[in-house]
């Protein structure tokens, strides 16, 4: 199962299926963005990108707000 399989499986399953999902791949394919996107990912960041993304996450988690 890759990750795009697991994605769909998480949005049929009722509790799961509300749960906010990032994609973190090598995949650069449109097609995988695409199915993501379809897939309502909240985000689609690829490895490369993952020192940003580091940044951004620890940016995110200072401001936000966890119950």
């Amino acid at each position: 199962m890759n990750g795009l399989e697991l994605l769909q499986e998480i949005r049929k399953d009722k509790i799961l299926k509300q749960n906010v999902v990032f994609i973190l791949t090598t995949s650069s394919l449109d097609s995988d963005k695409s199915t993501a996107y379809a897939l309502q990912v909240a985000g689609y960041i690829l490895k490369n990108n993952l020192k940003s993304f580091s940044s951004v996450l620890a940016g995110y988690c200072r401001v936000n707000e966890f119950p």
